[in-house]
């Protein structure tokens, strides 16, 4: 009887030994987590930052009436092309008539005036040079001459003005374009100042971007990018045209100004783009942006050496892309960065790529 309790306790021992070490190795089995991760290295990327803007047309032409009048005449509509030269509307007015009439008699005058003037003063002045005549009368001859001639000034300068006015009533386009917010009548009175219609020469379009202190220095002109109009579901190459080296007094900030091809004049102004630009190239560290935690507002890594996990503060810097540009003083060669299943590690985890 004893011998039997003896054998079934040494027995009882063996299997709890035997479960205690199979319970052992599943809870090491449990402790190995499984990650995904990529080798870290430090390497150079194109540096393109996104950007909007509105898009506009590289031409574009307001015209406003500076006299006012009776709208008479309307020659085109809305949508219409237009050439340049060719007349939009035309405009009555009484008064503008009149002062240019007036203007072109009293410079018929003045130029008869002048003549006359002209004619006696260099007569006169050449008896004076003869001693035929006194110095008092050439003097006269010669003070008609001037005051003719500074009236002939005086009226060329009246009539130009009204010339102006009297051409302005008739509205005269002066780019090849598109008829734009044209909302005037015929008969319809209008005041000085009104604007009259708007043309658009939509064939090159413009687009503005405010770029940083620090991206202004890779900003050349020529320099090249992506246009996305999300509208249209197009993409276009566009240009750096024009750098303003001027900050932005608010903003701190640069405005480029970049020029798209619209050929086909799908790009209508006002659409809205997004500007991927090159803006040289930066070298150092960079991990995915997914691989970045942030706990208690620091930024984290996990780093896989010898197949165990260790977390590390780093600092970031740029974003270019889905990629970050990270400080990360304490780098190894072969350092693997964790992308998946970092946030369910701890320091010293063993683990396995997934």
């Amino acid at each position: 009887m004893v011998k039997k309790v003896v054998i079934l306790l040494i027995l009882a021992t063996i299997i709890g030994c035997s479960g205690e070490k199979k319970q052992n190795t599943t809870t090491q089995k449990e402790n190995i987590k499984i990650v995904k991760s990529i080798k870290l290295e430090e390497k150079t990327i194109a540096n393109i930052k996104n950007y909007n803007g509105e898009l506009k047309p590289q031409q574009e032409m307001k015209i406003v009436t500076t006299t006012g009048g009776d709208i008479e005449e309307i020659y085109f509509k809305n949508g219409d092309r237009v050439k340049k030269g060719e007349v939009i509307a035309k405009i009555s007015n009484a008064d503008v008539e009149a002062s240019f009439f007036e203007a072109q008699g009293q410079l018929l005058k003045a130029k008869s005036t002048y003549s006359t003037e002209k004619i006696s003063f260099e007569k006169y002045k050449k008896l004076y040079e003869k001693e035929i005549i006194s110095e008092n009368d050439y003097l006269a001859i010669k003070n008609r001459y001037e005051t003719a001639q500074g009236d002939l000034k005086i009226a060329e300068g009246k009539f130009l003005k009204a010339k102006d006015d009297y051409d302005r009533l008739r509205v005269i386009s002066k780019i090849d374009g598109v008829i734009t917010d044209l909302f005037v009548k015929k008969y319809e009175r209008v005041e000085s100042g009104k604007e009259i219609v708007t043309i658009v020469d939509s064939s090159k379009m413009e687009v503005d971007i405010a770029v940083s202190g620090n991206d202004i220095k890779y900003s050349k002109l020529g320099n090249k990018a992506k246009i996305y109009i999300e509208e249209l579901g197009i993409s276009r190459d566009g240009v750096i045209s024009e750098i303003n080296l001027s900050s932005d007094s608010n903003s701190k900030k640069y405005s480029l100004r970049l020029l798209v091809d619209n050929g086909d004049n799908k790009i209508l102004k006002g659409m809205y783009a997004k500007v991927n630009l090159e803006q040289g190239e930066v070298s150092g560290i960079f991990v995915p942006t997914k691989a970045v935690m942030i706990k208690d507002l620091y930024s984290y890594i996990a780093i896989v050496r010898d197949e165990k996990a260790t977390i590390y503060r780093v600092t970031p810097k740029e974003t270019i892309g889905d990629m970050q540009l990270i400080e990360f003083e304490d780098y190894k060669a072969g350092d693997r960065v964790v992308v998946e299943g970092q946030y369910l590690l701890n320091n010293n985890d063993k683990v396995k790529e997934n």
